[in-house]
């Protein structure tokens, strides 16, 4: 024989389980049955509060922040020690995007000298920055 009592308390949902054997203005109360209520919604059964953490913001880390300031400021320090020549030529082709055959012609220097300066300079920053 099977228990009506028992098979309508499967089909009801949580909140009326309660309602009938506790004071639901209890605030555990309250606050248990929320939870309950969400491990019966399905979409909730694999999210934890664990899982929160996993989440990524896509922001960068505080600490990454600093260490990237610090790595420009030692690349603009090292700019800033290259030959005048070599850095107009540098800031040129890696900040104004320019091509080579532009900047020659701007210049009025061959475009083998613009690659020898743009080498220099890489040459050099690259060094300056090792161990950064």
């Amino acid at each position: 024989m099977v228990n009506d009592d028992r098979d309508a308390s499967v089909s009801e949902p949580p909140y009326g389980r309660v309602r009938r054997s506790f004071c639901l203005e209890h605030p555990v109360v309250v606050s248990r049955l929320g939870g309950n209520v969400l491990n019966d919604i399905p979409m909730f059964h694999d999210l934890a509060v664990s899982d929160a953490e996993d989440i990524e913001d896509g922001a960068p880390l505080q600490d990454e922040v600093v260490a990237a300031r610090k790595r420009l400021e030692r690349v603009q320090a090292g700019i800033e020690r290259l030959h005048p020549k070599t850095q107009q030529i540098f800031v040129l082709h890696r900040w104004h995007e320019m091509k080579y055959q532009d900047i020659a012609e701007r210049l009025g220097i061959s475009v083998s000298s613009v690659e020898k300066h743009v080498a220099k300079a890489m040459l050099f920053l690259s060094d300056w920055m090792e161990g950064w």
